[in-house]
């Protein structure tokens, strides 16, 4: 939606069997970074990955605040 890649093509989604390993970068108060948190546990409770901050995983999700909405890939 939105203009989403099509993931029809098991290559592009992330593996099930990992953590997906997120950090907050400073800049956020404490109930920013609290409505973060709440939102990466919403999606581990309601999707087949788990999100984990500071995981041991790369490449990881940065969430830092840009004032927009930006993806790197």
């Amino acid at each position: 939606k939105r203009g989403a890649p099509d993931v029809s093509n098991p290559n592009r989604k992330w593996p099930t069997d990992q953590v997906v390993s997120y950090k907050i970068e400073s800049g956020f108060n404490s109930n920013n970074t609290r409505m973060i948190k709440n939102a990466f546990q919403f999606w581990t409770d309601n999707s087949c990955l788990t999100y984990e901050e500071n995981g041991p995983t790369t490449p990881y999700l940065r969430v830092f605040d840009g004032g927009d909405c930006a993806s790197y890939l």
